[in-house]
This record gives structure tokens, sequence and C-alpha cells, in this order.
């Protein structure tokens, strides 16, 4: 749902190969990387931590549209058509990233061919994310979206990503379409019934999650 790898039949695309090309840059959790509707100047790539990418509605929620970590890319859409910022970029932990200006990048693409094929790989991978989370928001729950968050990004760290990914109430909230208070009540339900253990808030499943959350019918 938010983590890509599975979405990449042939396996993920090494995109640290752009590492050599770009500026390094820091920043701590919570600090604010681009904002929606700012020129789109750059593509960055993650080399450690995480980042979320969202809006911001009116009535103060957050719409996360999805996050990205270690070896991901975002603002490519820029290298494409240069239009704005589509949605705002933050720092979720503190992550160095590698900055490339949209000339820089778009020079490498032209003379690493191989880059620009594994572009359309991640362009292809987002569409069928985005098709599978909007196709979940119509038919599923709030807790059978929680439920494949979470399993997912167990998957994420079984499959040998030790950066752990702490998570606000609020911003679960903002990757299923809820409210903190409904996430509070799932969340907390499903740690009283021994699915789930949290510490620092990063949440781990330790049983497999239920097809319904408990008491639901």
């Amino acid at each position: 749902m938010m983590f890509p790898d599975n979405h990449y039949p042939a396996g993920k695309p090494d995109f640290t190969l752009l590492a050599p090309y770009g500026l390094p840059r820091r920043y701590r959790a919570g600090c604010l990387i681009a904002f929606e509707g700012d020129d789109a100047d750059a593509l960055y790539l993650v080399r450690s931590g995480y980042v979320k990418i969202f809006s911001s509605e009116m009535n103060g929620m957050e719409i996360i549209y999805r996050i990205e970590g270690p070896g991901s890319l975002f603002g490519e859409l820029s290298l494409i058509d240069g239009r704005p910022r589509s949605a705002s970029v933050a720092a979720l932990s503190d992550c160095e990233l590698v900055y490339l200006s949209r000339s820089r990048a778009r020079l490498v693409a032209r003379e690493q061919p191989e880059l620009s094929a594994m572009m359309f790989v991640l362009l292809a991978s987002r569409i069928r994310q985005l098709s599978g989370r909007v196709a979940s928001h119509v038919s599923g729950s709030v807790y059978q979206r929680l439920k494949v968050f979470l399993e997912e990004m167990e998957d994420h760290y079984r499959s040998g990503y030790a950066e752990p990914l702490p998570l606000k109430h609020r911003e679960l909230g903002g990757l299923v379409g809820a409210s903190r208070e409904m996430v509070t009540k799932l969340v907390n339900g499903l740690k009283r019934r021994g699915y789930i253990r949290m510490e620092n808030r990063v949440i781990r499943v330790i049983r497999a999650l239920p097809s319904r959350f408990p008491g639901e019918k």
C-alpha cells in the first residue's frame, strides 16, 4: 500500500546509481522538504530515513499518499512535465537525501538510458499502487486499510530493512483515510489483544491480524 517493494515483479530498481551525481542533504524529523505548489526543480533520492508525500486539507487533516524509504525517489514527475509540485514532502525521521537539479537529472538520464527505463518501471508501480489504494478506499473499511498497511510495513521490515518507522496516530490516519481518534481506537484494540506491539511509536505485527476487527460485524 505505502511501501512499493511488492509492486516490482522483477525486483526493485536500484536508484542508488544516482547518488554520485547529486548533492547530499540532511533533514531532521518533522522538517518540510518541499511544498505543494512549489516549482518542481529537483529530484531526490532517499539514502536513509523516511519521508512522507502528503497534502493538507482545509480542516487540518493530512492525506498521505505514500512513504518513501532508503533507495526510493521522489520528485520524478518534474523530469517529465515540469509542473509545480502536486504534494508536499516532510521527513518522518532523521534522513539523508541526495539532491539532483532537474537539469542535472535529465542529463544523467540521457547519458544512462537504463535509468530512464527504471523511471518508467517506477511510474508504472506507483500507478498500480494508487489504483489499489483507490479500490480499498471504495470497498474496504478503515480497519481493513489499516490491516493492509500494517502487514505491508511488517513485510518491509522482514525483507531486511533495519530502519524503524515511527508513526503518530495522526499520520496513520492520513495513510488510511481516517481520523486520529478512529486509528487510536483500532491500534489500542489490536495492542490489547496481542496482535501488535509498539515501542517509540514503531508498530510491529506479532500475530496474524484478523480479517475483521474484533467485535466488528
